[in-house]
């Protein structure tokens, strides 16, 4: 029973980012707040000069960021907001985090996600976006100029893609049809976006050019393919497979959509893949051990090593660059 519950709330947590259905209605005018929550601590937490990955996780009964040492040791809550707080990401020079977070819409009917900025060494948090819908999964471009994420401002029922320029905070928007787009990767070499489509009536893994146009299907199985991750070197794509039982495991291909090879074959969900910064280790979160914990295996598959275990849910890793 308990796996049960872990695998509907990750369900939850995974399939969109409003908490109060598709039905949303006209939305209020946001409140803002700069201020942060009454028990975050006044002092950043410290970065040593080891590498970090980041994770998102309920533990405290809402979703917030902690970071740890690559071997699962040293872990430190990062967010205090008591609210919903996930999906971070590293920018390229290791020295800012992006992520998604209700925080300053916590007091409203409708909770809506936006964007925001953290400054790893100072801990300064800047709010991104102020939408008003969802704005979700953000990654940031190789050169740390932008941020692609997916928005519902493209539609109230499903996704589209945006860019936003942090230099002249101009947002655009990248993609935006009839179908739900989600999930935006950006190559190392910040020349194309992956992404995840229900163009084919099912889930695939697409890829675009940067500025929105040539679209292609990586995948065009009849099973749910989701959350695409590039390599470090560009040369190939993690991704997570959902079968027809709601068994999923990790997969990787060539960036051009060939040599599709299954990593993980267990009888549990392994979701969300990530690579570690030298590309010779791949994370993703599983509830192999009832809670969803996060793992981290060879490149290329073979046995993968439990790095948490708190009995909670446990997703979203990345790794400092």
């Amino acid at each position: 029973m308990k796996k049960l519950i872990v695998i509907f709330l990750c369900i939850f947590f995974l399939t969109g980012c409003n908490k109060n259905g598709t039905n949303q209605g006209k939305i209020p005018t946001p409140r803002f707040s700069s201020s942060p929550a009454a028990n975050e601590p006044q002092e950043p937490v410290k970065i040593d000069s080891h590498k970090k990955i980041l994770f998102y996780s309920d533990r405290t009964g809402h979703m917030e960021i902690y970071v740890m040492n690559i071997d699962g040791t040293n872990q430190q809550q990062l967010t205090y907001y008591n609210t919903y707080t996930r999906s971070p990401a590293w920018s390229r020079d290791g020295k800012q985090i992006a992520f998604e977070s209700t925080k300053d819409n916590s007091d409203r009917d409708i909770r809506t996600f936006e964007l925001y900025i953290r400054d790893m060494e100072k801990g300064d948090v800047k709010r991104l976006t102020e939408n008003n819908y969802d704005d979700c999964s953000p990654c940031w471009s190789p050169d740390d100029k932008e941020i692609v994420f997916m928005s519902k401002n493209a539609s109230e029922e499903k996704y589209g893609i945006f860019v936003r320029n942090l230099e002249t905070n101009i947002e655009q928007q990248l993609l935006a049809d009839s179908y739900d787009n989600r999930n935006p990767d950006w190559s190392h070499d910040g020349t194309k976006i992956a992404f995840e489509s229900n163009r084919n009536g099912n889930y695939d893994i697409c890829i675009m050019n940067k500025s929105g146009g040539d679209i292609h299907d990586l995948t065009t199985d009849t099973v749910d393919e989701r959350n695409p991750c590039w390599s470090p070197d560009g040369k190939k794509i993690a991704y997570c497979v959902y079968e027809k039982n709601r068994k999923s495991s990790i997969y990787v291909m060539n960036a051009d959509g060939s040599g599709s090879a299954r990593l993980t074959n267990s009888s549990s969900s392994d979701i969300l893949p990530s690579w570690s910064n030298d590309g010779k280790n791949i994370f993703f979160s599983s509830n192999r051990k009832e809670s969803m914990d996060i793992y981290i295996m060879d490149a290329n598959g073979g046995e993968a090593k439990q790095l948490t275990s708190k009995f909670h849910v446990d997703l979203g890793v990345k790794c400092q660059p």
